[in-house]
């Protein structure tokens, strides 16, 4: 979808995170880009295509942030539309929701000025039609931005 020689802060902080105890990890930072959101859910169906064809145990993670307009002190300032989105969000990490996220207003999206939406949608691509327990671990919108963290298994 994308390719560039640089990483996105979605993309380096979790790997920040990782590296210290995954040596010898082979890591594949996949970025999103203009596509739609459905384009996206298709090139996350390509890639499990591609996963199911190894034995090897694979983690994929999908990193951005939620809204980053929850507050009047938030980056982009207060819209309604944040929480709109991040509630939308979250219903459809708990609930593994594909549709729900497919479903959200191109306006919300936009207005919630986010950067999460298009990775989660790949994510939710490569697990489409696997039998999903979603666990969400925490949310948070200090600063006026939204961060959730999940888990699939």
């Amino acid at each position: 979808l994308h390719s560039a020689e640089s990483l996105s802060h979605g993309a380096a902080i979790p790997l920040l995170s990782l590296e210290p105890d995954n040596k010898g990890v082979t890591i594949i930072p996949i970025a999103t880009c203009k596509k739609s959101a459905k384009e996206h859910v298709q090139f996350g169906n390509a890639l499990r295509e591609i996963l199911d064809e190894h034995s090897a145990r694979i983690a994929v993670i999908a990193s951005g942030d939620l809204a980053h307009t929850l507050s009047k002190d938030a980056p982009m300032g207060l819209k309604k539309e944040g929480k709109i989105f991040d509630e939308a969000v979250q219903y459809a990490v708990n609930e593994f929701s594909l549709s729900t996220l497919l479903s959200i207003d191109t306006k919300v999206v936009q207005k919630a000025a986010e950067c999460g939406y298009l990775p989660l949608l790949v994510l939710f691509g490569i697990l489409d039609d696997m039998e999903i327990i979603p666990k969400t671990l925490a949310y948070e919108h200090p600063f006026g931005v939204g961060y959730l963290t999940a888990r699939f298994y």
